[in-house]
This record gives structure tokens, sequence and C-alpha cells, in this order.
């Protein structure tokens, strides 16, 4: 029975992700207001920063921050059913802090499962069951991850994003390099925490997120890679035209 249940949550933390991720900002607000759909021009696709190319920088902003929101809602919605909802008088899933405690033996989902709901949302956003599987590139996703669960990660790829775009001012470029650089970061605290690090001060490893809530393990690690694989998967056609000099370089952001 246990078995069953983890699965069933596994597959139920995808599927609220997914639907919830195929909701396209980009495309709701291209039609609405402008009666355009961004997978039609500019580099057609229905991402934040071609929304900003089309529409403006305002606009632009505003598109990237609701998808960031858009992959927040869903994690945090499945952590909260799964550790506070109680089934038999007791929750689904420990604690943060029971993790780290190693005082998971009594409950039925013994692993940080609402990561996958995170992984199901950059699925959707990229390829989206409303809007014939063509969405957008996964970066507002792979950043709303970090800003909602790991912030210190945020941080760091942010700043690894800022630099790679003011050297070559290419998003293309400077979203690839900060993935690669944010799965590296997850690793090496998901490391940490298996190699007891932080077992003297287990507080320690909640720094990243916000307070003994999220547990940021090997689950969290494995979902930003499979994630920044997308990524890089839909940025190969931005990297040859890099290579070939025919990239365009970002000009938008530079607007008042």
């Amino acid at each position: 029975m246990k078995v069953l249940i983890n699965i069933s949550a596994a597959l139920v933390c995808l599927i609220v992700g997914y639907l919830i991720g195929s909701i396209s900002n980009s495309i709701i607000i291209g039609r609405l207001v402008y009666h355009q759909d961004p997978r039609d021009a500019g580099s057609r696709n229905a991402g934040g920063t071609n929304a900003g190319r089309l529409w403006g920088r305002k606009m632009g902003f505003f598109i990237i921050a609701l998808d960031m929101i858009k992959v927040i809602l869903p994690l945090w919605l499945m952590w909260s059913l799964l550790t506070f909802i109680k089934f038999d008088g007791t929750a689904l899933m420990p604690s943060g802090m029971e993790f780290v405690n190693g005082e998971i033996a009594d409950y039925t989902i013994p692993w940080p499962v609402y990561w996958l709901s995170i992984l199901g949302t950059v699925v959707g956003h990229c390829y989206p069951v409303y809007y014939g599987f063509r969405g957008g590139k996964g970066v507002s996703s792979f950043y709303g991850v970090l800003i909602g669960g790991c912030w210190v990660n945020f941080v760091v790829t942010g700043v690894t994003f800022m630099i790679t775009i003011g050297a070559k001012h290419y998003v293309s470029l400077a979203s690839v390099v900060s993935s690669i650089v944010g799965t590296i970061f997850s690793w090496v605290w998901a490391i940490l925490i298996e190699c007891g690090v932080f077992s003297s001060h287990p507080t320690l490893m909640f720094i990243p997120t916000y307070g003994t809530t999220l547990y940021c393990n090997y689950v969290l690690a494995i979902c930003l890679t499979i994630m920044m694989v997308i990524l890089i998967v839909k940025h190969i056609p931005n990297m040859k035209r890099i290579r070939k000099g025919e990239e365009n370089k970002i000009t938008w952001l530079k607007e008042r």
C-alpha cells in the first residue's frame, strides 16, 4: 500500500505541476492585449524574453514574474497538502526538520516528493498541452524554482546570469550557463546533506530555503538536472546561431 501511495503522490505532483505549467502567460496576454501570438513573431517562442522583445521591457518582466510564480504555486501547494493534511491522524510526509533528524519511519512518504511538481511545471511550460505543445524555453521556470525553493541558489545563479549577459549580451548563453551553475550548486548542497556536514548544526542546512520547510536534498538536484537538460536542448538552435554570429543580442533590457 505504501508503494502505491508513493507512486500516486509522485504522479499527482507531476500532473498538477504539468497542468499549471501548461498555462502560458505570454500567449494569454498576447492574444488578449496585443491580439498576437508570441510564437508567430520575434524568436517565435512563448517566453518572457520574446515577450519583452515584442511588447516592451515592462511587459517582458511582468510575464517573467508570472512564469516564476507559476512554478512556485504548485511546489508550495503540494508541500502544504502532503505536510499538513492528516490521514489517520498522521501527515503523509515528514517536515523538513524530521527529514534531517531521520524521523521518517512512521510516515507513508519518506522523501520530498513535492519537488516533482517543479519538474512537471517546466515540462508544461516548454510543452504546454493547451497550446499544441509549443511553449517557452524553461528559463523563467528554472529561476522560479530557485526563488521559491532555494533563494541562496537563486542569488548565485542570478549573479552568474547577470555577469554572463553583461559580458556577452546573449540571453540564451546566460540562461544555459546559469542553469548549469544552479544545478551544480544543488548537487553540492545535496552531497553536503547526505555526508552529514550539517549533523552538528542541522538548522544551517535550511539557510537556502525559508526556514525548516523544504528539504533540498538529491531529489531537488535530480529535478534541476532534468530541467537543465530540457533548457539546454531548447537552446541548441541559439547556441548554433551564436557560433555563426547570427544570434540577436538583448537590447530591450536597456529600454526606458
